[in-house]
């Protein structure tokens, strides 16, 4: 049952903060008014409903009202037939008229009477007190759910988005990490080339000094075949 997982206290109307941000957390009161439903104006009862969705606020009231073993009807307004309210101390079913209408950017106004029989539910008929309080704590009920499912999706929204965030971020720390270690690669990389350049040029000097020697050896060498190739010729 809906109405059996909602606590009634201040507390339990915290999460409305999410829907007013830092503002401070509204109070959902059921007044009575006088409004037209079902094509007549007719003693009924208001109350707030914070959200921007009127599709959740429509699917909390007509859920509430199959609670009762209502028929309900949503060909315009709400129509719900032979609701059975136990709260009412009687066994008398009664039929109830619904509207929800927007009221501002994240409020809807719920508008709901009560048809007893010939005659609509309204305080000033001091024998249907119980009635009334129990109808009224009712409706307020069912706006503390509506608003509060209403929350409960921005909440689903918001930590789809923050969840997303996180992945964006712990992608971007890995990045960076990839780019420190390739940083830290090409540092070595440089190190050893420097190295190696260094190496390169000892062998360069080695290299040089050996061909020097190795040059003036040739020139000796060549002495003495030009000295040998002169005494070939000369023995006869």
């Amino acid at each position: 049952m809906i109405m059996k997982k909602i606590i009634l206290s201040s507390l339990s109307l915290a999460l409305l903060g999410g829907w007013a941000g830092a503002q401070e957390v509204p109070t959902i009161e059921v007044k009575e008014v006088k409004d037209i439903l079902n094509g007549d104006t007719r003693d009924a009862f208001a109350v707030d409903v914070y959200g921007n969705d009127k599709g959740l606020v429509e699917k909390d009231l007509k859920s509430a009202l199959k609670d009762k073993d209502a028929k309900v009807s949503t060909k315009k307004d709400f129509f719900a037939d032979n609701a059975m309210f136990k709260e009412f101390g009687d066994n008398n079913t009664v039929d109830v008229y619904a509207k929800i209408e927007e009221k501002t950017e994240n409020v809807f106004s719920l508008v709901a009477a009560v048809d007893l029989g010939g005659a609509y539910l309204s305080s000033a008929d001091q024998a249907n007190a119980v009635k009334l309080a129990a109808f009224k704590k009712w409706l307020r009920e069912v706006a503390v759910q509506a608003s509060r499912d209403a929350v409960a999706e921005e909440v689903k929204t918001a930590e789809k988005l923050l969840s997303k965030q996180e992945k964006t971020l712990d992608g971007l720390k890995k990045d960076k990490e990839n780019l420190e270690k390739d940083i830290k690669d090409n540092e070595n990389k440089i190190e050893e080339s420097k190295k190696a350049i260094e190496a390169d040029k000892k062998a360069i000097e080695e290299n040089t000094k050996k061909q020097g020697e190795t040059q003036s050896e040739i020139e000796k060498q060549r002495v003495v075949v030009k000295d040998l190739q002169l005494k070939e010729k000369a023995v006869k």
